[in-house]
């Protein structure tokens, strides 16, 4: 009988035992995720605060590259106009100088005949 009540006092020990290992085991395993969950909200917290960064230099270049835009537009515009001021310039030099280019023709030929008209009378004299 003793051997009877010494088993029944025995199971529940084991049995204890092994409950207080799981238990352990448990803890150790809760105690890996709770560290893992800090790691990774800390890992989260650092990729969150870089993409912050990122979007505030996006959101800078882009605001960087609308003033350049808009610079570059500006000087597009101011060149098309000095553009068309510097051909419309250029077309009233040139009907300028063909309206007076006939009387140019007629100087130089003037002189061309003036020169052959001398050869010619020199070689007459001699």
């Amino acid at each position: 009988m003793e051997r009877y009540c010494e088993a029944l006092v025995q199971e529940p020990e084991e049995n204890q035992k092994q409950m207080l290992e799981e238990l352990q085991n448990l803890r150790i395993e809760h105690s890996t995720c709770v560290y893992a969950i800090s790691s990774t909200k800390a890992q989260m917290e650092t990729m969150n605060q870089d993409m912050n960064e990122q979007i505030l230099r996006f959101a800078e270049d882009g605001h960087d590259l609308d003033s350049l835009n808009q610079e570059l537009e500006i000087r597009a515009i101011t060149s098309e106009a000095t553009l068309k001021k510097a051909h419309s310039h250029s077309l009233l030099r040139m009907s300028a100088a063909c309206a007076t280019w006939p009387l140019v023709v007629c100087r130089e030929l003037l002189l061309l005949l003036k020169l052959l008209l001398e050869l010619n009378l020199k070689k007459f004299l001699r």
